[in-house]
């Protein structure tokens, strides 16, 4: 049994969400996020999106599998091309990759650094995201 460490402290089973997530996040999306983004990531639309990036990648982290061959399970549809800089891109499944928690906040913490990692960054992920979408095509 693989656990892992919540933002709370708890340790809580690999795959399990943590009871104060949903606390967590009723309390961002009424506090800080933008409504139009909010009423976005609870549409159907998104829900099917992340659907078919997960079947993609097969539940797990697409990043972590492709630089270190680690097989983590993933739980994020990341945006490589954030909504408020390509809104055209939100649903571009070449737009999305998915991730775990751990990467996924680390990838943000990168996208702070400075304009050139964050696109350093991006263009490592847009690549991992075309070899998982050409062997997807292939195994089809």
């Amino acid at each position: 049994m693989l656990l892992k460490m919540c933002r709370c402290g708890r340790r809580v089973k690999q795959g399990e969400k943590c009871p104060c997530q949903k606390h967590r996040h009723k309390i961002y999306d009424g506090t800080r996020r933008d409504l139009s983004k909010r009423d976005f990531y609870r549409s159907w639309q998104w829900r099917k999106t992340t659907e078919k990036i997960k079947s993609r990648a097969n539940g797990l982290d697409e990043y972590l599998l492709a630089t270190k061959g680690l097989p983590v399970v993933g739980s994020t549809a990341h945006h490589i091309y954030p909504i408020d800089e390509r809104p055209d891109l939100k649903t571009s499944l070449e737009n999305l990759i998915f991730v775990s928690t751990n990467t996924h906040n680390k990838i943000h913490t990168e996208y702070t650094k400075g304009e050139k990692e964050k696109r350093e960054l991006q263009k490592t992920l847009e690549a991992i995201v075309a070899t998982a979408g050409a062997v997807q095509k292939v195994s089809s």
